[in-house]
């Protein structure tokens, strides 16, 4: 009777998208007072960690502590920061490299930026 209600609990929590955006914040508050947009958060959770990284991250919280999940979770926001920067500065360099070439730079020349 117990496991069954157990199970239904974690599948529950596996399935509520809503919820892992809210044990999201919950965890980085936690450990940085900024606050963080709940779409920024739910982009995060969908595209870094996926359903399998929430599905770990709740595990080691239940069974190590949330001090430790939330390490883990600062951890893997900091990691995800960078990544998003670095692309958006590529994708700045390319954008602006490919205006230059199309004439958009002085006298017709390209310029790299």
């Amino acid at each position: 009777m117990i496991t069954t209600v157990n199970f239904m609990r974690w599948l529950f929590r596996s399935l509520y998208w809503p919820g892992h955006v809210q044990y999201l914040h919950k965890q980085l508050r936690a450990f940085d007072a900024t606050q963080r947009e709940a779409s920024i958060l739910a982009k995060f959770a969908e595209n870094y960690l996926r359903r399998d990284g929430m599905f770990i991250v709740r595990l080691v919280g239940i069974n190590m502590g949330d001090v430790v999940a939330g390490e883990i979770v600062c951890g893997l926001w900091n990691n995800y920061n960078l990544e998003r920067r670095s692309i958006a500065e590529k994708s700045g360099r390319k954008s602006a490299a490919k205006a230059a070439m199309r004439g958009g730079g002085a006298g017709g020349r390209m310029e790299i930026v």
